[in-house]
């Protein structure tokens, strides 16, 4: 399956989104030039969807996420990855999703800030194995990522998690290096 030009979006621009919402909410904005799925197969079975992937890439994803923090901060409990894998209304499985040439930019408006500072990551490279939300899966979800952090920093993540942990507990590591702190005087 070859896919290309999506985008997902707030409804909402951002300046309407804090006129709508009385807590904070981001506002998100996801653009994908070209996803590729290799060797995929559905099946249904007891009235559920099961939807396996072998390989998933996606080529030059860019996700920007605005948040304005004059609103109320929400304090209610939000489900960590593994419950919301399992809250889907379907099964799946993907060997490996692999993410290439990626970017992340977060902003934040602070009241009477005159500028939002932002926090990015480019030229994330990532491979996700094991993503499954199915029962008898025995090895847990492995995120490896690469980025420069704000264009200066090499930022390294490791994080692995077991979906159906009953205590929702992960194990994640990381290093920064070459990072000139400096880039982060405007986002703090």
């Amino acid at each position: 399956i070859d896919i290309t030009d999506i985008v997902l979006s707030t409804i909402y621009s951002k300046v309407e989104l804090s006129r709508e919402i009385a807590y904070e909410r981001d506002h998100i904005y996801l653009s994908i030039p070209e996803i590729k799925v290799d060797e995929h197969n559905y099946l249904v079975s007891n009235d559920s969807l099961h939807v396996n992937f072998k390989e998933l890439l996606l080529s030059q994803p860019k996700l920007e996420i605005y948040r304005d923090k004059s609103r109320l901060e929400d304090f209610t409990n939000k489900p960590l990855y593994g419950k919301l894998l399992q809250k889907l209304p379907f099964k799946v499985a993907i060997d490996s999703v692999f993410i290439e040439k990626g970017a992340i930019v977060y902003e934040e408006n602070i009241p009477n800030n005159v500028k939002a500072g932002a926090l990015s990551f480019e030229n994330l490279d990532a491979e996700i194995t094991n993503l499954s939300n199915k029962t008898n899966v025995e090895e847990p979800v492995q995120i490896q990522l690469n980025a420069d952090l704000m264009g200066t920093g090499k930022f390294h993540l490791n994080w692995q998690f077991d979906v159906y942990d009953p205590r929702s507990t992960f194990l994640i590591s990381g290093g920064l290096s070459n990072f000139n702190t400096s880039s982060l005087n405007d986002f703090l």
